[in-house]
């Protein structure tokens, strides 16, 4: 878009108004990233110890929390699409709030929001693999890893 007055401003839509062409050039210049952008990494576990554990596998992360299904349907809503997913499995004493539900809920977002990997860690091997069939269903790529030791099993 060049800047020429003779037409509509392109800063305020006017024809001859004050701006001039450096004001023109700062509002359309590319933007310099002069900062450094982490992957990003979410996980949905209940227990807190299960969090530390896993954000110490991954320190160089923006690392997300989620305890509960609302949890991570929000942050997805805010940050959109992630590097890495981790999923338990039993998240509440509501049957109807596990690591499947949350694993429907993502597929449901669309592409868009196709994380770079899913890591099922639940304990729980019914769960794994249920959430693990909605998300290959979807062709998600997804790992199974169970905690061992304090760590995933990678």
């Amino acid at each position: 878009m060049d800047f020429n007055h003779r037409e509509n401003c392109g800063i305020c839509h006017t024809v001859m108004c004050e701006h001039t062409q450096a004001d023109f050039i700062s509002k359309f210049a590319e933007p310099k990233l002069d900062m450094v952008v982490f992957p990003t990494l979410l996980i949905l576990d209940d227990e807190d110890y299960r969090h530390e554990l896993i954000a110490k596998q991954y320190p160089n992360h923006e690392r997300f929390h989620a305890r509960n299904l609302d949890q991570f349907k929000k942050h997805l809503r805010r940050v959109g699409r992630f590097d890495i997913i981790t999923f338990d499995h039993d998240i509440s004493d509501d049957e109807r709030e596990t690591g499947v539900e949350a694993a429907i809920y993502l597929v449901s977002l669309g592409k868009h929001y196709i994380p770079g990997l899913c890591i099922v860690h639940s304990w729980n091997t019914d769960g794994a693999k249920n959430i693990e069939k909605v998300l290959l269903e979807a062709k998600y790529p997804v790992e199974v890893n169970k905690f061992s030791g304090g760590v995933i099993i990678l």
